[in-house]
């Protein structure tokens, strides 16, 4: 049985894990942050967790990543309700006063924390070993797999960090940060508005969450590295969104907005695309990068854990005949 260190347990480590382990490789996930925690620098949580792909007509590749998790994500709404993916199917509505055209079609919408720990409890049921540690150099996973051996491959799901991980160090990693709301209001469908007159880093999104609440959104701020929570900004979030969604105030929903949670996270972008292929590091070993999938974290997460997947069949073949 191959052994394999995942790097990073974000959607993309513990997404390329699973599939890893269907294919009965023994597992052990290495990570900073694990579901359940929150930090800035751990982008899953902080994701709106949508599937509305923004693949341009020429971006073939990413079109595929994301045409897989769409089939995966409905069987999955159907299936494994505990994984927190949601969809449902809309009357024809009319277009919000302001805006000129608009359109529909069949979604889901991604509880993001329930669904990593959905992954989290797979993986574990799987027998796959997690380590909570911060790696300064891709090196390190080498002396990290739970058999105490030297992993056969390293899979590099680091995301944002890959910018300044030791042996990658990939300078086309750039943050986009992004800012949302989580509300107690709950709205009756995803909406979405891509332009903001005026405003050209903020769009619209409501996602409402299946175990209650929505989330409000957003912004994309490339190589915008903050923290801070801009109250402005959540101001003309909330207002942007009772404009196009004013049942978050109607019926049995609170009268005003009532916000849990403030969220600033930072997306994984990339100069040039998302990195999937497979390196042989001098002094590592045989390492598969998947990261930088910027805001498509979730929509191109199976597609891209699918590649992987074939990245790691294809070097296992390789090895067996040297």
């Amino acid at each position: 049985m191959s052994k394999v260190v995942v790097i990073g347990a974000g959607v993309a480590g513990l997404t390329s894990a699973l599939l890893l382990l269907k294919e009965g490789y023994d597992i052990t996930i290495v990570a900073r942050h694990l579901p359940g925690d929150l930090d800035i620098e751990y982008t899953s949580p902080w994701a709106g967790g949508n599937w509305s792909s923004f693949a341009l007509p020429h971006e073939t590749l990413l079109q595929d990543y994301d045409k897989a998790a769409y089939g995966e994500f409905h069987r999955l709404a159907k299936e494994a309700p505990e994984a927190g993916i949601w969809y449902q199917e809309l009357s024809v509505e009319e277009i919000p006063e302001g805006y000129d055209y608009g359109f529909k079609f069949l979604s889901v919408v991604i509880s993001t924390s329930r669904y990593l720990n959905y992954l989290w409890a797979q993986l574990a049921k799987g027998g796959v070993s997690f380590k909570r540690c911060t790696l300064s150099h891709i090196s390190e996973a080498n002396g990290l797999h739970s058999s105490g051996k030297k992993p056969d491959l390293i899979v590099n799901c680091t995301g944002l960090l890959a910018y300044k991980l030791g042996g990658v160090e990939d300078k086309n990693v750039y943050p986009i940060r992004g800012q949302t709301l989580l509300v107690r209001n709950q709205a009756s469908k995803m909406m979405e508005c891509d332009q903001v007159p005026g405003y050209p880093n903020e769009l619209v999104y409501i996602m409402p969450r299946v175990e209650g609440g929505t989330i409000i959104g957003g912004t994309f701020w490339a190589n915008d590295w903050s923290s801070n929570v801009d109250y402005d900004l959540s101001e003309r979030m909330m207002k942007r969104a009772l404009a196009i969604c004013p049942d978050l105030i109607e019926g049995n929903n609170p009268s005003e907005m009532d916000i849990v949670r403030h969220n600033v996270g930072l997306r994984p972008g990339r100069i040039g695309g998302p990195r999937l292929e497979a390196e042989n590091i001098s002094g590592v070993g045989t390492v598969i990068h998947n990261y930088g999938a910027g805001g498509a974290g979730y929509q191109s997460s199976y597609g891209m854990a699918l590649k992987v997947v074939g990245l790691a069949k294809k070097e296992k073949k390789i090895t067996s005949k040297i």
